[in-house]
């Protein structure tokens, strides 16, 4: 093989390396764009608020937050499957030729439930955070989110 053929088989290896890399970037850069505000901001707010208050616990309480972090994790997991199983009901109970209203409140009732109990216990243990975090932190802490939440809202706004 020539000097001139190796050149040419680098050079063509390396031409494919920089497109793949350029295709890549755009598919990502375009799935990025599809995605509406709530998917891009408030929607992960929650998760948010309590991973921003676990970055300003004090070390000593830091174990006992991720284990806490861990088990309420397994059980969002397990509401969150509930919920998509009870969306997938009130889509049935909808589609049905006769709308049965008795059923579908009780199923918007048991939906409504479930969200609740998600939110109460993050609520809860987003409490049981704060306490042991110093005032000042928190304060910082909220207004850093609020930036944070205000520029990714004008981010999302500028795209359109």
């Amino acid at each position: 093989m020539t000097r001139a053929m190796k050149f040419l088989i680098a050079g063509l290896g390396l031409s494919l390396a920089v497109n793949f890399l350029f295709v890549g970037f755009a598919i990502g850069t375009k799935r990025g764009e599809q995605r509406t505000y709530a998917e891009a901001g408030d929607r992960q707010m929650g998760t948010r608020t309590l991973r921003a208050l676990a970055s300003v616990v004090p070390e000593d309480k830091r174990h006992e937050t991720r284990k806490q972090f861990r088990e309420l994790r397994r059980q969002s997991r397990e509401d969150f499957r509930k919920i998509a199983e009870q969306r997938r009901a009130i889509g049935d109970l909808l589609r049905a030729d006769i709308i049965d209203e008795a059923a579908l409140q009780t199923a918007f009732d048991e939906l409504h439930k479930t969200t609740r109990d998600l939110q109460l216990r993050g609520e809860k243990l987003t409490i049981g955070l704060a306490k042991d975090i110093r005032a000042e932190d928190r304060r910082a802490l909220l207004d850093r989110m609020e930036q944070s939440r205000q520029s990714r809202r004008e981010r999302f706004y500028q795209r359109q």
